[in-house]
């Protein structure tokens, strides 16, 4: 989930909005099981030293809110590089289109 979409779970009950959000955190990865290995052998698997044990991520984005709990969200990513060394030692940055609707909202 770390590396999925996600917008902010708040909507209007009865009417529209619309709004900017956005956010930073700081994370703390012990092991990374795409990259050191699933604890299995790999022959592209990368050693915890040629890892960044702190992240820091940044996000923003838009939301706008159709009523009835549907909500229409565009929003930003970047994270700061996990590999310390070489082609992979890159700020990643993406971004993406969030449709959501609360099943049950009146």
């Amino acid at each position: 989930m770390a590396y999925g979409e996600r917008a902010p779970g708040v909507s209007a009950v009865g009417g529209r909005e619309s709004y900017f959000w956005g956010g930073m955190s700081v994370k703390a990865r012990a092991y990374n099981a795409y990259l050191q290995g699933q604890f299995r052998h790999s022959d592209h698997e990368l050693s915890a030293n040629d890892l960044n044990v702190l992240l820091a991520e940044v996000w923003a984005g838009y939301t706008y809110s159709f009523g009835a709990g549907a909500t229409l969200s565009y929003v930003l990513r970047a994270q700061s590089s996990e590999i310390k060394n070489g082609t992979g030692n890159r700020t990643l940055a993406w971004g993406g289109l969030v449709f959501s609707k609360r099943l049950g909202a009146r």
